[in-house]
């Protein structure tokens, strides 16, 4: 039985399924072969050539067995920056939560605009603590893109909301946030998102079954 129940966000009993090797024996071929001292893309390019693994897997294991080994950690990017994630399922249909979201009262529970705005391409926006962002891609039901510039972070971050269709008539609101500074904006910016969806969820539960 695995040791190593799980890296990052993917567990030992998924990595076994898809590679045939768990996190203890990739771990193991991979010290074997001296990858500690290998790039990231390296081992992307051993995993393709010599395991014959798909694309997602040899990021997958790449990422896993560096973050196993402590040269990389969980939720960081190549660049050095973090990432997070945070997704709800709700019984509705895309077009109706994207059109709750962007109303003045469904942004104030998951933006929190300073001022009422509307949701297009290239429309700025101001939220509290010094927060600044733009509008990059809105597709109705789908999709918003926005920068998210906090003035006390190097460089902007971006975040991005999908809504995907799901059976049974559900749909799955996943907020991405890329390229945040810090493990402590990660671990901020998790909160904040996770929050918002969960507030969004609710109270738009609630308007549809009034």
């Amino acid at each position: 039985m695995s040791q190593t129940l799980k890296v990052g966000l993917v567990t030992a009993v998924s990595v076994k399924k898809h590679t045939k090797k768990d996190w203890d024996e990739w771990i193991k071929i991979l010290n074997k072969r001296a990858c500690g001292a290998y790039t990231h893309q390296e081992l992307v390019q051993l995993l393709k050539k010599e395991f014959k693994l798909t694309t997602w897997w040899q990021q997958e294991v790449a990422r896993g067995y560096q973050i196993a080994i402590g040269v990389r950690v969980p939720n960081q990017t190549l660049k050095g920056t973090y990432t997070t994630t945070a997704t709800k399922s709700i019984a509705a249909a895309g077009k109706k939560i994207f059109s709750f979201m962007v109303s003045n009262e469904g942004q104030q529970l998951w933006l929190k605009p300073l001022y009422e705005i509307k949701v297009k391409e290239k429309q700025t926006f101001e939220c509290e603590g010094g927060i600044f962002g733009e509008f990059r891609n809105v597709e109705t039901g789908k999709r918003l893109r926005f920068t998210w510039i906090d003035e006390e972070w190097p460089n902007k971050s971006v975040v991005q909301i999908n809504i995907y269709q799901k059976p049974n008539d559900r749909c799955m609101i996943v907020i991405d946030h890329v390229d945040l500074p810090t493990l402590k904006a990660k671990t901020q910016m998790h909160e904040r998102w996770r929050t918002a969806v969960d507030e969004l969820t609710t109270e738009l539960s609630k308007k549809l079954t009034a």
